[in-house]
């Protein structure tokens, strides 16, 4: 005779299971959805949301244990006038290729890369001071240009080399609970700009977050 007490507990049991189940499933669902809203559709590099996300943990972090925090900003010399020479599905893959070079050199460090927005990209440096940032920021320029990339406009004189090349700007501070990370943001983006200013291919550290700067010269 089927005893349907145990038929019950049994039932009962995968009920249970299918609950977990649906559970687990519901995590492994919002975990995706939390990885693809941090993560960059082209380059599959992390985005600008994740950068300020960690780049506020970092800096509360080293605020108090008074260690350097350096951040890099690179753009991508003349890509507008690339992808208008280019087509827009090359100026992708240059955009690709150039994601691998700063991930592959970012990722070294130990450090965080990431696609901040269309033709930029942000490294968040802890405990590494400005020459050392310096120094892994002309790592990228050089390696960036040995990729190759030929750039149209170079027929015409308009470029320092005849290839696809990056500014970069580095900054680099103690951290202060008191002080808002976006000063040592807006210091790099100032680099950046004076990088950007001396017709690409270069790399400039912030004349006012320069923490531990020995200059070479």
């Amino acid at each position: 005779m089927m005893d349907f007490d145990m038929l019950d507990e049994t039932s009962q049991n995968f009920d249970d299971l299918s609950f977990l189940s649906q559970i687990q499933l519901l995590q492994i669902q919002n975990k995706h959805l939390e990885n693809l809203c941090y993560t960059d559709d082209l380059t599959k590099l992390r985005n600008k949301r994740y950068f300020c996300f960690c780049l506020e943990q970092c800096w509360k972090e080293l605020a108090c244990h008074q260690a350097p925090l350096s951040l890099i900003f690179l753009d991508i010399d003349n890509l507008k006038i690339y992808n208008l020479t280019q087509g827009e599905q090359a100026g992708d893959k240059c955009v690709c290729q150039i994601a691998d070079v700063v991930s592959r050199c970012v990722d070294k460090t130990g450090a965080l890369s990431v696609r901040y927005q269309d033709d930029t990209f942000a490294a968040i440096l802890p405990n590494i001071t400005t020459n050392n940032a310096l120094e892994l920021s002309e790592t990228i320029r050089e390696e960036v240009k040995n990729l190759g990339i030929k750039h149209a406009i170079s027929r015409l004189g308009g470029l320092k080399v005849p290839v696809v090349t990056v500014s970069l700007g580095v900054a680099c501070t103690i951290p202060k609970l008191e002080q808002s990370s976006s000063v040592l943001v807006d210091a790099a983006l100032r680099a950046l700009n004076r990088a950007k200013k001396l017709e690409g291919d270069s790399s400039c550290v912030s004349t006012s977050f320069q923490y531990g700067f020995i200059n070479p010269d």
